[in-house]
């Protein structure tokens, strides 16, 4: 949960503007993701991101 909270912050500060936008995000900063969280084993998909916020 903390995860999903954690990268759609980053993704939006940097201007991702869709749940699409917020995993192409994620996956091209999955070492910077990796580095602080290391539990972290994939980035969770736009149809997860979506689910989670409504």
């Amino acid at each position: 949960m903390e995860t999903s909270i954690y990268i759609s912050i980053a993704a939006v500060i940097c201007g991702a503007q869709s749940w699409n936008e917020i995993e192409e995000f994620g996956n091209s900063k999955m070492t910077f993701f990796k580095s602080r969280i290391p539990s972290l084993e994939f980035i969770p998909s736009h149809d997860t991101f979506n689910r989670f916020f409504r």
